[in-house]
């Protein structure tokens, strides 16, 4: 075992990072890497390599346990960049090689056409992020349907679907029901548009996307809350930034893609009210703007936000100051306040800034605010997806609804 001075440190994660762009992968899946090499760096200074050290960052930093499943994409990536710096680091190159990004990788055969149109007819109703997971899953199925001979949808019989299925079956279960989904849509098209004679899609069944052990969210207790809150820095430029964002989700539950979307003239300050359009459901949504809330972002406004020229609200504290990654979610700025205020959180518990919107939801439920407005706060577009996020069946809650609603406004 050897220390590792900053500079063979930094040369080892610059090889490993230059190894992960030769199998194909993406810059923003290499950054993530090095964000976590980077904390690593913090967590153990001076470096020390090995099994013990990385599995006690793991679990003391982000939660994970080598002998639990992992459940979230950001601890997963976490996990593999850590195991790829230490098999880098002992061998020289990256023994465990995956399969390359399916994105990459062309439509074979005949597949192109079709596959892209099908991709255009989704544009109208679903998110870009959505889309993405669509044509990931149908390039998958293409790229099997090429290795038993199919080399057109048109030659598409019941047993090559069936035996694409066989061929996830081993996959986690939310992942296989989304391989699911986007087969079943694709073959209801070609049927539809008069690729088949007949509706393959009757043979796809149906995939329950939960684990089968249910995982409950992760639910803060009011000091818990207040604990984050006050280990924030707020004499500091970025602490007034995170005060101010985190304020946000804990009393308003507004979703992260919002809040780094969030511009200057969806704030209403003459009606005390925050409005836009959700990135998520292309809905608009009007929430209260408390006092507190109001209070921070000005705070941050007047005495924290850099010079820019960007427009929304919250930047990233490095020159040139711009906007935050549209596909970040803010898990690092919310854990460092998480682990500085001492909370434990359990290895199969979540730790993004999302909780603070189950914590905000069931708190709402406790002062027996009626669902529909629960669900309105949130942004939902029905109650059933409410009731779904609360874990908790509509039926049981519809006491909740009789003797009319209570307006938001006045929980603040």
């Amino acid at each position: 075992m050897s220390v590792l001075s900053k500079k063979s440190y930094d040369k080892l994660c610059d090889g490993v990072a230059s190894a992960l762009f030769e199998m194909g992968y993406k810059p923003i899946g290499i950054r993530r890497s090095r964000h976590a090499w980077g904390r690593y760096y913090k967590f153990k200074s001076p470096v020390i390599l090995d099994e013990e050290s990385i599995n006690e960052f793991l679990l003391k930093r982000h939660g994970i346990c080598q002998n639990n499943k992992v459940r979230t994409t950001y601890k997963w990536s976490v996990f593999h960049a850590m195991n790829d710096l230490l098999d880098f680091y002992r061998t020289g190159t990256l023994t465990k090689r995956c399969n390359p990004v399916i994105s990459n990788i062309p439509y074979p055969g005949n597949f192109e056409n079709i596959s892209e149109e099908f991709l255009q007819s989704l544009k109208t109703r679903l998110h870009p992020k959505s889309i993405e997971k669509y044509a990931r899953n149908i390039k998958r199925l293409t790229i099997h349907l090429a290795s038993q001979g199919i080399d057109d949808f048109s030659d598409l019989k019941p047993e090559f679907i069936t035996a694409f299925i066989t061929d996830i079956s081993s996959y986690r279960s939310r992942y296989m029901s989304d391989i699911l989904l986007s087969t079943k849509k694709l073959l209801k098209h070609l049927y539809l548009n008069g690729y088949n004679d007949k509706d393959l899609s009757l043979f796809v069944p149906k995939a329950s996307p939960r684990p089968a052990k249910p995982h409950l969210p992760t639910i803060w207790t009011k000091d818990d809350i207040e604990n984050i809150l006050s280990c924030i820095d707020v004499a500091s430029p970025t602490g007034k930034r995170d005060y101010a964002m985190i304020l946000l989700i804990a009393r308003l539950g507004i979703r992260v893609g919002d809040i780094i979307r969030l511009t200057f003239e969806n704030i209403k300050w003459e009606r005390n009210t925050i409005e836009f359009n959700q990135l998520k459901t292309k809905t608009p949504l009007v929430l209260p703007l408390f006092e507190d809330v109001g209070n921070a972002i000005i705070d941050y406004i007047k005495n924290g936000r850099p010079v820019t020229d960007s427009n929304v609200v919250f930047v990233k504290h490095q020159v040139p100051y711009t906007a935050f990654s549209e596909n970040s979610r803010l898990y690092a700025v919310f854990n460092q306040y998480l682990n500085r205020a001492g909370i434990a959180v359990a290895p199969d518990k979540s730790r993004g800034v999302h909780t603070l919107r189950h914590t905000l939801a069931v708190d709402l439920l406790q002062k027996e605010v009626p669902l529909p407005v629960i669900s309105q706060v949130l942004g939902h577009q029905s109650v059933n997806s409410t009731s779904a996020y609360l874990r908790v069946d509509v039926e049981q809650l519809r006491q909740l609804t009789i003797g009319g609603e209570v307006e938001y406004a006045a929980q603040g």
